[in-house]
């Protein structure tokens, strides 16, 4: 009867022997499963700081650009403004020297 119980208390602790070790190995899954997770999320989080970047990037070209032509636009209109200004002082001075002319 003694020898009886001692082998059910052996049984008992070779079943919680195994019961904590298949929680172990659980645990272990669970972690290594949650990093896996974690590195993947790592991964995506990268990946969209680079596109969000190379969108804000792109942005900013785009708004060069326009600013570009448009400042190259301005810079005509005021070379065909000069151009005119010009044109209309050296008619001013042709017709002075005309009048200084028919006058002496």
């Amino acid at each position: 009867m003694a020898a009886e119980m001692l082998q059910r208390v052996l049984n008992s602790e070779k079943e919680s022997e195994l019961i904590i070790n298949e929680a172990y190995s659980k645990a272990d899954d669970i972690l290594r499963n949650a990093e896996e997770q974690a590195d993947k999320l790592r991964i995506k989080m990268l990946e969209n700081a680079r596109a969000q970047h190379a969108e804000i990037e792109n942005d900013v070209l785009e708004r060069a650009q326009f600013a570009l032509i448009d400042a190259e636009k301005r810079a005509e209109l005021e070379a065909d403004k000069i151009k005119s200004d010009a044109a209309r002082i050296r008619s001013q001075v042709i017709l002075r020297l005309m009048k200084e002319v028919s006058k002496g």
